[in-house]
């Protein structure tokens, strides 16, 4: 016998998730989610990172750049209780509240919410941060690495023309092109240098690392020598 859970009624104009700006230092040491109040009077709030993303450049969102130089996005949930059969209970520490907008159509997709304060739960978005400080630069010098300086950012001195080892994993080879010493290529693997693993979020990833091949004699960039990007001698 199959045990069917009633379907409960959706409201068209309750808001179960929302986007909004956080400064980055009330979120750096949260480990990418937490919990905090939000209290708004009516307003837009986006509904999707993308909108979120372009509303926060508009004359709209100037106050909120102004809270600080450093901001970050953060999806906001207000997933309603639904009890199940792996919880029949609605755990203590869940969060929801009674969030409504007001049906009205809005330029950037989002919604007109009424007013509410409510104690939730947010994930940092860890792709959009947001910088408003700017600077002033006298000058700006750009050069070419010289070898010593290539060296000591090397990691790996690349000897075999071989990518990976003939093992069942096909692990990459040792001073190969793919060495793991130039960094992490899965969540499961540390790196060989810093010993940190691909993350999606940048601070707790490994950024990869440079490699060097030697050459046996100097080959100069033809673009450095004066030439023209066309036709090149080096090219057939």
């Amino acid at each position: 016998m199959v045990i069917v859970e009633p379907e409960m009624d959706v409201d068209p104009l309750a808001v179960t998730s929302f986007f909004w700006f956080l400064p980055y230092a009330e979120v750096k040491d949260l480990g990418g989610q937490g919990e905090r109040v939000f209290s708004f009077e009516q307003r837009f709030l986006p509904a999707d990172k993308w909108s979120a993303a372009e509303w926060y450049y508009s004359d709209e969102a100037a106050g909120l750049r102004a809270q600080s130089d450093h901001m970050v996005m953060i999806q906001v949930v207000n997933k309603p209780f639904v009890p199940s059969e792996r919880k029949p209970e609605r755990p203590e520490d869940w969060l929801d509240a009674d969030i409504r907008h007001t049906g009205e159509k809005t330029e950037i997709p989002g919604y007109i919410v009424e007013p509410f304060t409510a104690e939730l739960k947010f994930y940092v978005q860890s792709y959009f941060s947001f910088f408003t400080k700017t600077h002033d630069w006298d000058s700006l010098t750009m050069g070419v690495l010289g070898p010593q300086e290539a060296l000591q950012m090397s990691a790996v001195k690349v000897t075999d023309p071989e990518v990976y080892n003939e093992d069942a994993e096909r692990t990459p080879r040792r001073n190969g092109p793919e060495d793991i010493r130039m960094g992490s290529y899965d969540k499961e693997t540390p790196c060989g240098t810093c010993g940190k693993s691909w993350r999606n979020n940048f601070e707790r990833s490994c950024p990869g690392h440079f490699g060097h091949i030697s050459l046996e004699v100097p080959v100069p960039n033809y673009l450095y020598l004066g030439g023209a990007r066309s036709p090149s001698p080096l090219l057939p």
